[in-house]
């Protein structure tokens, strides 16, 4: 069962629209696993600033039904980085069915999540061939991911990496300019460096046209201009 820290969430029984998003995640492989996972799973609303999955610990899995988590990796030297933002509606800590990882995820955007059983997990992929193999192309997509995580922050500036983190955390949407909420503290802490650098990462971005700081929040000005900051053809 998923645990967390924190005070704020809520839980309960799965809600309609829960088990609407489930089964459009599970299409694929076709409604029993949906049937199957639903009967132990219970529905959580999470704020702002909670841990969702902790480091190493087995079987805390889920489906992010709406809203924004982060993963994150703890780094030999101590440091730590934000790798993936999970958004609706796809499994949160699959890994952790399997063995533990050292990766924690924390509720980014309010967000509502749909706890499963580990145990159950491993019996649906028993059960059902075809969501075992949806199991395992999922986890192998994970394995592949590591040389763009390699690439992130073996090689790119950490300028680069704002610029890729601030895209990725803006609201969604088909404006023209999109805000990403997020402190420069908490940026800072995304991508695994200093208050200060990252400042210094934005006060550039902004002289040039490119964003525009405002408190608590980065505003997108020239999301293409951005693209090209962040080393994206």
């Amino acid at each position: 069962m998923t645990q967390h820290t924190g005070t704020n969430s809520e839980r309960g029984a799965v809600s309609e629209a829960g088990r609407a998003a489930i089964v459009s995640l599970l299409l694929p492989v076709g409604p029993r696993p949906a049937d199957y996972l639903l009967k132990t799973a219970h529905l959580r609303t999470a704020r702002v600033g909670e841990t969702l999955v902790l480091e190493e610990q087995l079987d805390q899995v889920g489906i992010l039904i709406d809203g924004m988590l982060r993963t994150v990796l703890s780094l030999p030297d101590g440091r730590a980085a934000t790798i993936h933002y999970p958004i609706p509606v796809q499994f949160f800590g699959l890994p952790t069915v399997f063995h533990p990882v050292p990766l924690s995820i924390h509720v980014v955007r309010n967000a509502t999540v749909v706890e499963l059983e580990g145990q159950a997990i491993r019996r649906c992929a028993r059960k059902f061939p075809e969501f075992g193999l949806m199991v395992s192309r999922l986890l192998a997509a994970a394995v592949a991911s590591l040389p763009s995580m390699i690439e992130e922050f073996g090689f790119k500036s950490v300028s680069q990496r704002v610029a890729s983190h601030l895209i990725r955390l803006a609201e969604p949407g088909a404006t023209v300019e999109r805000t990403a909420h997020v402190t420069q503290g908490a940026l800072a802490e995304y991508v695994g460096s200093a208050r200060e650098v990252v400042s210094r990462c934005l006060r550039s971005l902004s002289d040039e046209g490119v964003v525009e700081i405002g408190i608590g929040s980065v505003r997108i000005i020239n999301e293409a201009s951005l693209q090209r900051a962040a080393g994206r053809p």
